[in-house]
């Protein structure tokens, strides 16, 4: 019988079939199968177990699930889990923001994800808590958590919007920071969006460094050098690793800041180190 653990006896090479029990009516609650045994001890060699096949066992599970934030928007986010949930014991009142903000739906129709709809809308760049509370997984395993949830919004930079606000090309002798060449970017503290870097150029000279993809918000600054010292200058701030093939003459370069799709100029310095009017930081060390 399939889906069925059969129980028989055997003597003078007849079995005989003591009883079948059906699998779903097993209540395995152990992460293990065993069979008990009772005799006397005058039948102690009088049965033995043979063929004995235990098939589609769920392994047990113990582990609430993990979530992230996969996307969020002003008003809509989407929540990201390791493993489906119970969702006939899901609500939205099982989602709750602790900053006056309500959740007004909620959908759970594709595997693994939730989406969440509320009002107000967030505000951009101002962290929200959003409790997940008494969520279980398929194994009953419970998910209490706490996410901070931040809205940015993006557009695509705009002349003024960034400005190549420092440069630091002789860094030898070096005056207490790491001797390692470097570009400061600023974004406008005006801007209501943050900016996605990955569609900018930066051209030195010649030679021309798209930036790696990265979120910048309003009155954010940003360096940027070479991705060797990414890790060295990461200390200081949001930093950005390129791998240039040119270096920041202190005599003098040109450094332009574009859009890839259309060359459209964002800001441009053409530097000399007779800014410094002084000749003891035009040695190096100085910014």
């Amino acid at each position: 019988m399939e889906d069925a653990l059969k129980v028989s006896s055997m003597k003078d090479g007849v079995e005989t079939l003591e009883g079948t029990f059906e699998v779903s009516d097993l209540v395995l609650s152990k992460a293990y199968f065993g069979l008990e045994c009772i005799y006397t001890t005058s039948r102690t060699k009088d049965f033995l177990f043979d063929n004995i096949f235990i098939d589609t066992m769920i392994p047990y599970d113990l582990t609430p699930p993990l979530v992230r934030l996969d996307r969020v928007d002003d008003n809509q986010l989407r929540l990201d889990f390791s493993e489906s949930l119970d969702y006939t014991q899901l609500s939205k009142d099982n989602f709750q923001f602790s900053s006056g903000i309500s959740i007004t739906g909620i959908n759970f129709e594709q595997p693994h994800f939730i989406d969440l709809s509320f009002e107000p809308s967030l505000k951009p760049f101002v962290p929200h808590e959003l409790h997940l509370q008494n969520i279980k997984d398929e194994a009953g395993n419970v998910l209490d958590t706490l996410l901070l949830i931040r809205y940015r919004p993006l557009k695509t930079a705009s002349p003024g919007d960034l400005l190549i606000s420092e440069i630091y090309d002789d860094p030898n002798p070096s005056n207490g920071i790491p001797d390692v060449e470097y570009l400061e970017l600023y974004v406008a503290e005006s801007l209501d969006s943050a900016i996605d870097l990955g569609n900018l150029s930066l051209q030195i000279g010649t030679q021309n460094h798209p930036l790696p993809p990265s979120i910048a918000e309003p009155g954010q600054y940003i360096i940027l050098c070479h991705q060797d010292q990414e890790e060295i200058m990461s200390i200081y701030g949001l930093t950005l690793g390129i791998p240039d093939k040119s270096r920041l003459v202190n005599s003098g370069n040109q450094i332009t800041l574009k859009k890839q799709d259309d060359n459209e100029l964002l800001h441009q310095v053409f530097y000399n180190d007779s800014w410094y009017e002084d000749d003891q930081k035009s040695e190096g060390g100085w910014s």
